[in-house]
Formats: structure tokens, sequence, C-alpha cells
């Protein structure tokens, strides 16, 4: 059996996978997605698996190491970042490291957690692997200068008869009885009385897993949809839709609701917003909302936090992912919405190689999934606007803001004014400074000139 694996190298003479044997261990459980680790010339490098053949050489080289027994790349990812990388004109590598959290870009070795010990992948037998397939168990990773599933070590009881010869034992034995964090035992009874125990297999170390906590400040609010969001929200469609909303007049509430819609009939949502400080105020209304299902994935987070909300979305554990542009990679199945808040923006198409429209994206996987995507502005870009007229996309209107009134914009011809301000602006501020309020002046500059 041959595998066709995608080497770790950026470059374009290298862009297409080789052969490699597949093991007789691995042939039972590697799938299309899997990381690998292979050799290359003189040199060992991470690769992705993308396909298989049968074997024609003798010299083909082996496969030294699996690290994913449920791949990395849903088959979905994979065929998307060859369109991407064919768009684009990028390597196939570069591409798919994109799809990935930093902490999985490089070797790793992987093994599985039980009865809090870890055990390596490279020492289980093909059978074992083979179960471990079959059961769905989870494999963790350990990441060179990466990161890391993290852990809290935890103490449990090994021998309940034991007599505490010792005040600092008695301590400890007692307090295990309402905590088991090592840390916290230690503190209370001391290292000695810690260790003495532990050496005579009193009690016993072993690994909880833990996710790192991202700050999500949940934001609840009781909003009652108006009649134009309503009408927004019963209109939407599978496919595109523009929703051309004035600022304020509540697009995020119609998001919201085709949301949970998409996730009462079994199925998952992207939302994307252009900046990293706007996905915040996103992510609280979202918790607000959603709870434990939304996951968030922005280059803001540290590479463990970012590393453990893609394990929460790989794992199925979380249902709604937000984030900047990056975001629209989160290996997510059955998609029912996409959703690209102020679609316009600039900071939606990555400057750097593979230089991928986020928008563009979200609409590839739209298309994949048969799921509807939703291209929100107070602004549309020329192009979907350009669309939505041509009826390509559904065009739905927020002409009025939510529980307010849009200000009142006056032009004032200064030619009529003799003075560098009107009489109608400097009214407008005296009556403003008897009521004590305050006023921003914004003044126009051209090229250098003040």
């Amino acid at each position: 059996m041959i595998a066709k694996v995608i080497v770790d190298v950026n470059v374009k003479q290298l862009n297409r996978p080789f052969d490699y044997k597949v093991p007789a261990s691995m042939e039972e459980v590697i799938e299309a997605g899997a990381r690998v680790i292979v050799p290359f010339g003189a040199r060992t490098l991470m690769g992705f698996v993308v396909g298989f053949g049968e074997q024609d050489s003798e010299d083909t080289k082996e496969i030294l190491t699996l690290l994913d027994v449920t791949p990395a790349l849903t088959k979905e990812l994979l065929a998307l970042g060859e369109q991407v990388a064919e768009d684009t004109t990028a390597n196939l590598i570069a591409v798919y490291k994109l799809m990935l959290p930093a902490g999985l870009r490089t070797d790793v070795a992987s093994y599985v957690l039980r009865e809090g010990k870890k055990v390596w992948l490279s020492d289980l037998t093909p059978k074992e692997l083979t179960t471990l397939k079959q059961t769905g168990e989870e494999v963790r990773f350990d990441i060179k200068q990466k990161a890391s599933t993290k852990y809290k070590t935890k103490v449990r009881l090994r021998m309940p008869t034991y007599q505490p010869s010792s005040a600092a034992q008695t301590t400890l034995l007692t307090a295990l009885q309402t905590t088991d964090d090592a840390v916290m035992l230690k503190q209370l009874a001391g290292p000695s009385a810690y260790s003495t125990l532990k050496k005579k297999n009193v009690i016993e170390e072993y690994f909880q897993e833990t996710y790192r906590n991202v700050d999500l400040r949940p934001e609840t609010k009781d909003i009652t949809l108006t009649a134009d969001q309503q009408q927004a929200l019963d209109a939407l469609q599978p496919g595109g839709n523009v929703l051309f909303g004035v600022t304020g007049s509540g697009k995020t509430e119609v998001y919201l609701a085709a949301i949970e819609q998409t996730l009462q009939q079994g199925k998952t949502a992207i939302f994307l917003v252009p900046e990293i400080s706007l996905t915040y105020q996103t992510v609280a209304r979202l918790v607000g909302r959603f709870q434990e299902d939304v996951a968030i994935l922005h280059s803001g987070l540290s590479t463990g936090e970012r590393y453990d909300e893609w394990r929460k979305i790989r794992q199925g554990k979380a249902r709604v992912v937000v984030g900047a542009r990056s975001a629209i990679f989160a290996p997510l199945d059955h998609i029912g919405v996409i959703i690209v808040d102020e679609e316009h923006d600039t900071s939606y198409k990555q400057e750097e190689v593979p230089r991928y429209h986020a928008k563009d994206v979200a609409i590839l996987r739209a298309t994949t999934h048969q799921a509807m995507f939703i291209l929100g502005s107070a602004t549309p870009s020329v192009d979907t606007f350009a669309r939505a007229q041509r009826g390509v996309y559904q065009l739905l209107r927020l002409p009025d803001r939510y529980a307010a009134q849009l200000p009142t914009i006056e032009i004032v011809d200064l030619k009529e004014s003799p003075a560098m301000f009107s009489d109608a602006l400097l009214q407008a501020m005296r009556e403003r400074l008897a009521r004590n309020e305050q006023i921003l002046l914004l003044q126009n500059r051209r090229g250098y000139n003040n």
C-alpha cells in the first residue's frame, strides 16, 4: 500500500505528492488528511497524506510515524486546500499548514491518555492501533517548542488503609478527601510528606486534561426582532444573501437568529469578523446566546489557546466558530450557515502567501455544504452589491436603526459664509455648550497641507 504525501517543503518544484510505503501496522488506521513523519533526502519531515495507491517500486521509502488516527484535515478541507492553492497559485503545503493551529505545524510525539498515564502510539501493536481507531479514543500530542495538550497534575489514593505516621501525612490524607490538586496538597502538607507518601505508593499522581481559558465574558440581551429584522430573517435562503443594513440597524441580531435556526437543524455555523478587536464584542454576544457551543479562532490567541479551541471544534464540542479570516478554515462538518460581517473590509484578504480572500473561501465552503452564506455591511463592496442587483445574491435591507433615529445631516455651503465656520455650526455649538455637552470637530487634510 502506497500513501501519497505532501511534504513540508514550501518549494514550487516539490509542490506535488511523493510516494511512501505504509507499514503493516498503519494500514488499518491511516487515512487521507492524517499527518505523518517521513524521510525526505537526508531529513525527516512532516507531511499530509492526500491519497493512496498501489506499490510500484522496491525503492520506495516507508512512513516513519503516524501522527493522527483521526485526520487533522477532513476530506472537505483537503479538497478546499487544492482549490485555494490553484486559485492563489500557492503551494499546497502552505495552504494545508494555514488550516492548522501553529502548534500542529511541527514534529510531534503522539499518545493516548489512559488512567491518567501517557501511552505512546509508537508503543502500540497493529491490533491495538486498529482498536484505537474503532473506539474513537482521542490521540494527543507532545509538541516541541509549540503548544501541547494542557494538564493539571491530580492525586488519587492507592492505599485506603494506610495509617499516617506524622501530622503532615494526616493533613494530606484528610485534605485528599476534598481536593485532588497536587499543587494544593503539597502546599498544605509540605513536599516532604507528599514525597514520602508517593514513594510508598500510598498516593499516585495522574494527569487530567484542562482547556486554556479564553476570556469570553458572555453578554446577554433580551431583544425582540423588529418587523424589518424578522422579514430579513424569514427571507434568508440557501446560497448567497446580502444583508444591506445601516449602522446600528441590528444586523447582528439577524445573524444570531440565523445561527440559532441552523443549530436547531443539527448543523454548524461560522461567523467571520474583520478585526480581532471586533471579535471580542461578537463573541460576548454569541457566548451569551449559545454558551459552550462557541469556539474562537484568531491570531490574538496564544498558541496554546488556539490549539485548544481548534481541538474543541475538531472533536465536535463546539458548533459555532467565530473569528477573523483564518477562522474560515475551521474543521467543522455539516455547515449550515457562514456569515461574513462587514464584508467590504479589506482585512479579509491575506497579503502574505497564500493570498486568499476569506469571503471567496466562505462561498466555496458554503457551496460544498449546500449552506447559505450571509454577506453583511452598511456599505457593501461594489462586486457584492452588483451581484445582489443582478439577482446572483438575494438582497435584504435594514433601512432603519434599531430603536433609534438616524441623525439629521445638513450640508452647508461655506462659500456663503465669510468665516471659517458657518453660522449653522456656530449656533449648534453654542446650544451644545449651553447644555454642558461635548463637541467633536473633524478637520480634513489634503496631502501635507494643514
